[in-house]
């Protein structure tokens, strides 16, 4: 076998064994964790929390494995999502073995479109999915949906997710934005329930202890599940609790 064959064999086998050893596919494979293909799957979070970054974990993850990844959001510049990647990337580098120099190739695996309005995410999402997988020949594995701010409009644009993620069959992570009550409590109560009635895959992340802490609902509760993963505010990665 020749060098340049062993060299690209090495590469790809030190890429598979960091999957399988990162906290993420833990993540993605534990019982009351996971992205369910053909489903809408929500996170919840407040302003700063880092749902951004924590979608960009998922992102990269599909693409470390040569799955396309259509990242879309909503006031953020395009420039700005590939820093997120790139920055995260690198720590994620660092942590699994991988070499810098595969971000070139990473790059390649997911697609970005940012809208400075939500209004024309929701008008123009669909037919955007539709022309990138029709046209374009695209087929991508993940889609993500980021910068969404809940609101009372909220039901009719969960529906057309739900519908989306069901028609293309794909998973779509969707992060929404909420906010805090007068008290200083999470305003949780109300985006939760309406979350409940298009899917049964609902995250939560906030502070505690100094980490960033995920947790989980069901689709007929309002008790979280406490998930056994958090991230690390400085690098953003997910982690696997001790």
């Amino acid at each position: 076998m020749r060098k340049q064959e062993l060299k690209v064999r090495a590469i790809k086998m030190n890429k598979e064994e960091a999957n399988k050893n990162r906290a993420i596919e833990a993540f993605l494979e534990h019982e009351h964790a996971g992205l369910p293909g053909s489903k809408l799957n929500l996170v919840f979070a407040r302003s700063g929390v880092g749902k951004s970054s924590f979608a960009v974990n998922f992102g990269l993850d599909y693409a470390l494995k040569s799955q396309q990844v259509l990242h879309f959001s909503v006031g953020m510049t395009s420039e700005k999502i590939h820093e997120y990647y790139h920055e995260i990337f690198l720590d994620m580098a660092k942590a699994n073995k991988l070499s810098a120099n595969d971000w070139r190739t990473v790059e390649h695996h997911f697609t970005v479109i940012t809208y400075i309005k939500p209004d024309n995410l929701f008008k123009k999402m669909e037919t955007e999915i539709k022309t990138l997988i029709e046209d374009a020949g695209m087929s991508p594995k993940l889609i993500i949906v980021d910068g969404v701010d809940f609101s009372e409009r909220s039901k009719s644009k969960l529906k057309l997710f739900e519908e989306i993620a069901e028609h293309q069959n794909i998973p779509i992570l969707m992060t929404l934005r909420i906010h805090r009550k007068e008290d200083g409590a999470l305003a949780i109560e109300e985006p939760l329930h309406l979350a409940q009635e298009f899917t049964d895959s609902i995250y939560l992340m906030d502070f505690e202890d100094r980490k960033i802490v995920i947790k989980r609902y069901a689709q007929s509760s309002d008790t979280p599940y406490d998930l056994p993963f958090y991230v690390e505010p400085h690098t953003m990665l997910l982690k696997k609790s001790p």
